[in-house]
């Protein structure tokens, strides 16, 4: 029997707001700003690959075909529900909103004698509602969060609580025309809490950061704010 060749089509994201993707089975892809996935669907699987950035994922239920998507030397399976996987710098996170997957490496690790000793064997994660793992060269670690928080960007809101104004700053930037950074190392790591548009205006956000912390703006040319 002679098997077509399977076609694959790739999205990217070059706005400064998330895209959804619509697929021919019903699920959706939500790509973050600079996100790129690769999407392969088949009559028996369906098999996607996130190239860059982070990407959510509603999927269709459909037993016959499993939905996976490979990140990073990670592959994350699920049959109907909803998820998100970053590729970052350090590693691969997936936060889970509904449903259930499962997580593995794309290939088995070469293991020598001391190591299989010790069982560091192929490993397995079946993550629950409101977990997310986070896999770099270190390991793998388990949290609970709140999901819906952490996947507030799909519909256009940035939420923070206690988040390091740094990391704060990165998520702010990905989407403004106008980049806000810092001048202080030392007001990198304070925390800060609250609910921001993507893609709000920087001068605002930057007033709302004054309101709380005890810090001053330089505009820096028409494209940057330094606080």
């Amino acid at each position: 029997m002679v098997v077509a060749p399977q076609s694959i089509t790739s999205y990217s994201n070059t706005e400064r707001h998330e895209r959804t993707i619509t697929l021919a089975d019903g699920s959706r892809i939500f790509l973050d700003v600079g996100a790129e996935v690769s999407v392969a669907l088949a009559s028996d699987r369906r098999a996607l690959q996130l190239k860059r950035g982070r990407a959510y994922f509603e999927v269709a239920h459909d037993a016959s075909r499993p939905f996976s998507v490979e990140a990073g030397g990670t592959r994350t399976v699920a049959l109907g529900t909803r998820f998100e996987v970053a590729l970052e710098r350090t590693g691969v996170r997936v936060t889970l909103a509904q449903g259930s997957v499962v997580v593995t490496p794309t290939e088995p690790r070469r293991v020598d004698v001391a190591s299989a000793e010790r069982g560091a064997e192929r490993w397995r994660e079946v993550l629950e509602p409101g977990e997310q793992l986070a896999i770099d060269a270190g390991g793998r670690a388990r949290d609970q969060l709140d999901a819906e928080r952490a996947i507030a960007w799909t519909q256009g809101r940035l939420e923070f609580d206690g988040t390091p104004l740094r990391e704060a700053l990165d998520a702010f930037n990905r989407y403004a025309g106008v980049r806000i950074s810092l001048g202080s190392e030392r007001l990198g790591i304070v925390p800060i809490g609250g609910s921001f548009v993507a893609g709000g205006d920087s001068a605002s956000f930057v007033k709302a950061l004054s309101l709380a912390l005890p810090l001053h703006a330089v505009r820096a040319g028409t494209d940057e704010i330094v606080l």
